[in-house]
Protein backbone atom coordinates (compact mmCIF):
# COMPACT_ATOMS: atom_id res chain seq x y z
CA UNK A 1 0.00 0.00 0.00
CA UNK A 2 0.97 3.42 -0.89
CA UNK A 3 1.54 5.24 1.72
CA UNK A 4 0.99 9.72 1.58
CA UNK A 5 4.59 10.83 2.70
CA UNK A 6 4.32 14.03 5.19
CA UNK A 7 3.70 17.11 3.47
CA UNK A 8 2.73 19.52 6.05
CA UNK A 9 3.14 22.64 3.83
CA UNK A 10 1.30 21.48 0.91
CA UNK A 11 -1.51 19.07 2.37
CA UNK A 12 -4.61 19.13 0.20
CA UNK A 13 -6.52 21.68 2.77
CA UNK A 14 -4.00 24.58 2.28
CA UNK A 15 -3.14 23.42 -1.32
CA UNK A 16 -6.94 23.95 -2.03
CA UNK A 17 -7.35 27.03 -0.09
CA UNK A 18 -4.23 28.74 -1.90
CA UNK A 19 -5.51 28.39 -5.57
CA UNK A 20 -8.83 28.98 -4.36
CA UNK A 21 -8.23 32.59 -3.34
CA UNK A 22 -5.61 33.05 -6.52
CA UNK A 23 -8.57 31.95 -8.60
CA UNK A 24 -10.98 34.30 -6.44
CA UNK A 25 -8.51 37.27 -7.13
CA UNK A 26 -8.21 36.28 -10.44
CA UNK A 27 -12.27 36.28 -11.61
CA UNK A 28 -12.57 39.35 -9.22
CA UNK A 29 -10.36 41.62 -10.88
CA UNK A 30 -11.56 40.42 -14.59
CA UNK A 31 -13.33 42.39 -16.63
CA UNK A 32 -16.86 43.08 -15.28
CA UNK A 33 -18.65 44.23 -17.79
CA UNK A 34 -17.65 40.31 -19.80
CA UNK A 35 -20.64 38.92 -20.98
CA UNK A 36 -21.91 35.35 -20.40
CA UNK A 37 -21.08 32.84 -23.07
CA UNK A 38 -23.47 32.49 -25.81
CA UNK A 39 -25.48 29.05 -25.00
CA UNK A 40 -23.39 26.46 -27.15
CA UNK A 41 -25.26 22.88 -26.63
CA UNK A 42 -21.83 20.96 -26.62
CA UNK A 43 -19.27 20.73 -23.84
CA UNK A 44 -16.79 18.84 -22.69
CA UNK A 45 -14.84 18.11 -19.34
CA UNK A 46 -12.25 16.69 -17.64
CA UNK A 47 -11.30 16.49 -14.20
CA UNK A 48 -8.50 14.91 -11.64
CA UNK A 49 -8.97 14.85 -8.37
CA UNK A 50 -6.44 13.35 -5.58
CA UNK A 51 -7.18 12.21 -2.10
CA UNK A 52 -5.54 11.41 1.03
CA UNK A 53 -7.30 8.57 2.49
CA UNK A 54 -6.99 6.91 6.42
CA UNK A 55 -9.13 4.24 7.36
CA UNK A 56 -8.46 2.66 10.75
CA UNK A 57 -5.25 4.18 10.77
CA UNK A 58 -4.16 3.14 7.10
CA UNK A 59 -3.19 5.31 4.69
CA UNK A 60 -3.52 5.92 1.30
CA UNK A 61 -3.43 7.98 -1.90
CA UNK A 62 -6.81 7.54 -4.08
CA UNK A 63 -6.51 9.08 -7.59
CA UNK A 64 -9.64 9.73 -9.51
CA UNK A 65 -10.07 11.01 -13.41
CA UNK A 66 -12.94 12.15 -14.82
CA UNK A 67 -13.76 12.44 -18.43
CA UNK A 68 -17.04 13.97 -20.04
CA UNK A 69 -18.88 15.22 -23.18
CA UNK A 70 -22.66 16.75 -22.95
CA UNK A 71 -25.35 18.07 -25.27
CA UNK A 72 -27.64 20.64 -23.40
CA UNK A 73 -30.96 22.74 -25.23
CA UNK A 74 -32.32 24.54 -22.38
CA UNK A 75 -36.06 24.36 -21.99
CA UNK A 76 -36.32 21.13 -24.36
CA UNK A 77 -33.22 18.54 -23.20
CA UNK A 78 -29.72 17.15 -22.96
CA UNK A 79 -27.46 14.29 -22.13
CA UNK A 80 -24.07 13.61 -21.49
CA UNK A 81 -21.99 10.20 -21.92
CA UNK A 82 -18.67 10.15 -19.53
CA UNK A 83 -16.18 7.89 -18.31
CA UNK A 84 -14.16 7.40 -14.85
CA UNK A 85 -11.03 5.67 -13.97
CA UNK A 86 -10.73 5.14 -10.15
CA UNK A 87 -6.98 4.24 -8.30
CA UNK A 88 -7.02 2.52 -5.24
CA UNK A 89 -4.38 0.88 -3.64
CA UNK A 90 -2.71 -0.49 -6.74
CA UNK A 91 -6.27 -0.95 -8.32
CA UNK A 92 -8.22 0.30 -11.07
CA UNK A 93 -11.74 0.03 -11.99
CA UNK A 94 -12.66 2.45 -15.08
CA UNK A 95 -16.85 3.15 -15.12
CA UNK A 96 -18.91 4.17 -18.35
CA UNK A 97 -21.63 6.65 -17.50
CA UNK A 98 -24.77 8.27 -19.56
CA UNK A 99 -27.85 10.41 -18.54
CA UNK A 100 -30.32 12.19 -20.52
CA UNK A 101 -33.30 14.38 -19.69
CA UNK A 102 -36.43 15.65 -21.36
CA UNK A 103 -38.30 18.85 -20.40
CA UNK A 104 -41.92 19.79 -20.74
CA UNK A 105 -43.22 22.78 -19.60
CA UNK A 106 -43.22 22.59 -15.50
CA UNK A 107 -42.14 18.66 -15.63
CA UNK A 108 -38.65 16.93 -16.27
CA UNK A 109 -37.84 13.65 -16.68
CA UNK A 110 -34.37 12.27 -16.13
CA UNK A 111 -32.69 8.47 -17.15
CA UNK A 112 -29.48 7.31 -16.71
CA UNK A 113 -26.79 4.24 -16.20
CA UNK A 114 -23.28 3.49 -15.83
CA UNK A 115 -21.19 0.18 -15.90
CA UNK A 116 -17.85 -1.16 -14.72
CA UNK A 117 -16.38 -4.11 -16.76
CA UNK A 118 -14.59 -6.57 -14.15
CA UNK A 119 -15.61 -4.22 -11.08
CA UNK A 120 -13.15 -4.60 -7.97
CA UNK A 121 -14.38 -2.10 -5.85
CA UNK A 122 -16.78 0.25 -7.62
CA UNK A 123 -20.56 -0.67 -8.76
CA UNK A 124 -20.67 -3.19 -11.41
CA UNK A 125 -23.72 -1.01 -12.69
CA UNK A 126 -26.42 0.92 -11.72
CA UNK A 127 -29.44 2.61 -13.16
CA UNK A 128 -31.44 5.81 -12.34
CA UNK A 129 -34.68 7.19 -12.75
CA UNK A 130 -35.74 11.48 -11.61
CA UNK A 131 -38.87 13.34 -11.98
CA UNK A 132 -39.22 16.51 -11.43
CA UNK A 133 -41.76 19.45 -11.25
CA UNK A 134 -41.49 23.21 -10.59
CA UNK A 135 -43.96 23.87 -7.68
CA UNK A 136 -43.79 27.65 -7.54
CA UNK A 137 -41.91 30.32 -9.24
CA UNK A 138 -38.50 28.85 -9.58
CA UNK A 139 -38.60 25.76 -6.97
CA UNK A 140 -38.22 22.13 -8.58
CA UNK A 141 -39.09 19.56 -6.77
CA UNK A 142 -37.65 16.00 -8.02
CA UNK A 143 -37.63 12.22 -6.44
CA UNK A 144 -34.86 10.26 -7.68
CA UNK A 145 -34.46 6.25 -7.13
CA UNK A 146 -31.23 4.85 -8.15
CA UNK A 147 -30.16 1.13 -7.80
CA UNK A 148 -26.58 0.06 -7.49
CA UNK A 149 -24.97 -3.66 -7.87
CA UNK A 150 -21.89 -3.98 -6.54
CA UNK A 151 -19.53 -7.56 -6.72
CA UNK A 152 -21.02 -8.42 -3.04
CA UNK A 153 -23.96 -6.26 -2.58
CA UNK A 154 -27.12 -4.23 -3.64
CA UNK A 155 -27.92 -0.97 -2.80
CA UNK A 156 -30.84 1.14 -3.34
CA UNK A 157 -31.34 4.78 -3.14
CA UNK A 158 -34.73 7.10 -2.90
CA UNK A 159 -33.86 10.34 -3.10
CA UNK A 160 -36.61 13.33 -2.69
CA UNK A 161 -35.16 16.90 -3.33
CA UNK A 162 -36.17 20.82 -3.15
CA UNK A 163 -34.00 22.92 -4.99
CA UNK A 164 -34.42 27.01 -5.77
CA UNK A 165 -33.09 28.31 -8.64
CA UNK A 166 -31.94 32.59 -9.25
CA UNK A 167 -30.50 35.02 -11.67
CA UNK A 168 -26.75 34.16 -10.33
CA UNK A 169 -27.14 30.70 -9.04
CA UNK A 170 -28.83 27.53 -7.34
CA UNK A 171 -29.88 26.50 -4.00
CA UNK A 172 -30.82 22.28 -3.38
CA UNK A 173 -31.51 20.22 -0.56
CA UNK A 174 -31.57 16.53 -0.86
CA UNK A 175 -32.45 13.78 1.34
CA UNK A 176 -31.10 10.69 0.51
CA UNK A 177 -32.28 7.33 1.98
CA UNK A 178 -30.46 4.36 1.54
CA UNK A 179 -30.90 1.17 1.57
CA UNK A 180 -28.43 -2.00 1.01
CA UNK A 181 -30.46 -5.24 0.90
CA UNK A 182 -27.61 -7.49 1.00
CA UNK A 183 -26.45 -6.54 4.73
CA UNK A 184 -30.30 -5.62 5.32
CA UNK A 185 -29.15 -1.90 6.85
CA UNK A 186 -31.03 1.21 6.23
CA UNK A 187 -28.90 4.83 6.64
CA UNK A 188 -30.03 8.63 5.91
CA UNK A 189 -28.13 11.08 5.08
CA UNK A 190 -28.83 15.13 4.39
CA UNK A 191 -27.28 17.38 1.45
CA UNK A 192 -27.00 20.99 0.65
CA UNK A 193 -25.49 22.03 -2.21
CA UNK A 194 -25.27 25.19 -4.14
CA UNK A 195 -23.28 27.89 -6.59
CA UNK A 196 -23.38 31.54 -7.35
CA UNK A 197 -22.45 33.21 -9.95
CA UNK A 198 -19.91 36.10 -8.41
CA UNK A 199 -19.54 37.81 -11.93
CA UNK A 200 -20.12 36.68 -15.51
CA UNK A 201 -16.34 34.31 -15.07
CA UNK A 202 -16.29 33.84 -11.40
CA UNK A 203 -18.30 30.75 -9.71
CA UNK A 204 -18.20 29.77 -6.45
CA UNK A 205 -19.75 26.47 -5.30
CA UNK A 206 -20.47 24.79 -1.93
CA UNK A 207 -21.72 21.63 -0.58
CA UNK A 208 -22.18 20.21 2.94
CA UNK A 209 -23.86 16.59 3.81
CA UNK A 210 -24.37 15.04 6.80
CA UNK A 211 -25.77 11.70 8.19
CA UNK A 212 -25.01 7.73 8.83
CA UNK A 213 -22.86 5.84 6.74
CA UNK A 214 -22.78 8.43 3.86
CA UNK A 215 -19.05 7.14 2.17
CA UNK A 216 -18.81 3.13 0.33
CA UNK A 217 -21.98 2.34 1.46
CA UNK A 218 -21.56 -1.25 0.00
CA UNK A 219 -18.04 -1.69 1.53
CA UNK A 220 -17.89 -0.06 4.99
CA UNK A 221 -19.89 -3.04 7.24
CA UNK A 222 -20.55 -1.11 10.90
CA UNK A 223 -24.23 -1.16 11.98
CA UNK A 224 -23.57 2.87 12.81
CA UNK A 225 -21.58 5.50 11.28
CA UNK A 226 -22.01 9.23 11.82
CA UNK A 227 -20.45 10.85 8.63
CA UNK A 228 -19.80 14.29 7.83
CA UNK A 229 -18.60 16.07 4.55
CA UNK A 230 -17.74 19.61 3.50
CA UNK A 231 -16.47 20.66 -0.39
CA UNK A 232 -15.94 23.78 -2.08
CA UNK A 233 -14.79 24.81 -5.18
CA UNK A 234 -13.80 28.03 -7.68
CA UNK A 235 -14.03 28.20 -11.49
CA UNK A 236 -12.84 31.04 -13.43
CA UNK A 237 -13.42 31.90 -17.35
CA UNK A 238 -10.14 32.41 -18.91
CA UNK A 239 -11.90 33.01 -22.40
CA UNK A 240 -15.27 32.80 -23.60
CA UNK A 241 -15.32 29.36 -24.24
CA UNK A 242 -12.60 27.92 -21.34
CA UNK A 243 -12.81 27.56 -17.79
CA UNK A 244 -10.99 26.32 -15.27
CA UNK A 245 -12.37 24.71 -11.55
CA UNK A 246 -10.33 24.06 -8.58
CA UNK A 247 -11.95 22.38 -5.81
CA UNK A 248 -11.32 20.41 -2.05
CA UNK A 249 -13.15 17.80 0.29
CA UNK A 250 -12.92 17.68 3.55
CA UNK A 251 -14.87 14.55 5.37
CA UNK A 252 -14.91 11.85 8.46
CA UNK A 253 -16.65 8.97 8.82
CA UNK A 254 -16.63 7.26 13.21
CA UNK A 255 -15.01 5.97 14.07
CA UNK A 256 -11.54 6.24 11.87
CA UNK A 257 -12.21 7.64 8.14
CA UNK A 258 -11.11 10.51 6.66
CA UNK A 259 -11.15 11.71 3.46
CA UNK A 260 -9.50 14.89 1.99
CA UNK A 261 -9.12 15.65 -1.46
CA UNK A 262 -8.12 18.40 -4.25
CA UNK A 263 -9.52 18.70 -7.15
CA UNK A 264 -8.47 20.71 -10.80
CA UNK A 265 -10.75 20.81 -13.44
CA UNK A 266 -11.09 22.03 -17.01
CA UNK A 267 -14.55 22.78 -19.42
CA UNK A 268 -14.61 23.77 -22.68
CA UNK A 269 -17.90 24.99 -24.92
CA UNK A 270 -18.02 24.82 -28.34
Amino acid sequence: MHRVPPTPDVSPRRLTLRVVLLLCALGATSDARAQAVDPSPWSASVQTERASVSNQGRASTWNTRRVQIGWNQPGVGGFSVGAEQYRRDGLTDVPLFAQAYRRAGDWTVVAGGGATSGAMFVYRHFVEGEVARRIAGTVVAAVNVRSLRYTDARVNQLQPSVTWYHARGELGVRWISTTNTTLDRHTTALVVRGYHDVTPRLRVSAGAARGTRIFDVAALTAASARSRSASASVRVGVTRHDFLEVGGTDAHEDPAYTYRSFLVGYRRVF
